[in-house]
């Protein structure tokens, strides 16, 4: 009901500031400034910014999508308005929402400024990535498979014990004997859609073998139940390498100029006990924080 409640007040305020705005548009010269809530300008910049990363047609038909984005600014600008009135810019939480808010955006600028120094990658380049993975392109498959997923265990030496099982069935007892709680359930897996050399053994696999493998944060134990060949070819195929290239030489950038700073700084950290990360094999011990205060 709160939700209902919420989505008709925007909605009626979107309503009547467009009348608003529609009437006082006039009185605005043509520049930078779009539109003015209150006395301050919104820019043709911020509504270039609204507007950055959607695919929009040209000419006239460009006008609609700049006037709904106008417009969510317009809405956006009032109610933060209201919210000041308030006082909820004073407030603690706005405080810590705002710095995260900040963090997030740094970092996504940082990516960017990462991403347009890369290499782009040559059409010649393309091709001979086409030719080298038969597996995402010519050979291309989509695999139906039978899937067990599973948080990775506490205990991560435990899954070497995953090794010798051979059906699915055999999985679940195993998941069942050291109280893993696990979904099963059809899937599908692209094989486009992962590394090509995870690819190339698994579509190598012998009939009915099990295979293992991470899946954001747990594991999947699956087995090939269907195959369909999609092959890739001519223009999509050189368009999906170029992209996969460019993500590989995105990564590889980032990697060179962060990973070494990032480990430098991050080995520098000192935490309060009990809230370091798990030691990793071989890891030295996190600092004590001794030196750090318990408040929150």
């Amino acid at each position: 009901m709160r939700k209902t409640f919420s989505f008709m007040l925007l909605a009626s305020a979107a309503i009547g500031l467009a009348a608003c705005g529609n009437s006082g548009s006039d009185s605005i010269p043509e520049g930078q400034t779009v539109a003015r809530v209150d006395s301050k300008d919104v820019t043709i910049h911020e509504l270039n910014a609204e507007l950055s990363g959607a695919q929009l047609p040209s000419g006239a038909a460009r006008k609609p999508y700049e006037q709904a984005a106008l417009q969510r600014i317009i809405d956006r600008r009032i109610l933060a308005d209201l919210a000041r009135e308030r006082k909820l810019d004073d407030s603690p939480e706005f405080v810590l929402m705002k710095q995260r808010a900040e963090e997030q955006v740094l970092v996504e600028l940082l990516q960017k400024s990462i991403a347009t120094a890369a290499k782009k990658p040559s059409l010649q380049e393309a091709k001979t990535f086409i030719t080298a993975n038969p597996t995402l392109f010519a050979n291309r498959k989509v695999l139906t498979v039978d899937q067990i997923l599973f948080p990775v265990p506490k205990d991560t030496k435990k899954l070497q014990e995953l090794a010798p099982l051979k059906t699915l069935t055999d999985v679940e007892k195993w998941l069942i004997d050291n109280d893993i709680q696990y979904r099963r359930q059809p899937t599908q897996l692209d094989t486009l859609q992962v590394p090509p050399e995870m690819a190339t053994k698994i579509v190598g696999l012998p009939a009915g073998e099990v295979f293992v493998v991470p899946a954001n944060g747990a594991v999947s134990a699956n087995v090939i139940t269907d195959s369909k060949a999609q092959p890739v070819s001519g223009d999509e195929a050189t368009n999906v390498a170029m992209r996969m290239l460019g993500n590989k030489a995105i990564q590889a950038a980032a990697t060179k100029e962060l990973e070494a700073e990032v480990k430098k700084r991050r080995d520098a950290v000192t935490y309060q006990a009990g809230f370091a990360p798990p030691k990793a094999p071989g890891a030295p011990a996190a600092k004590p924080a001794a030196s750090v205060p318990a408040k929150l």
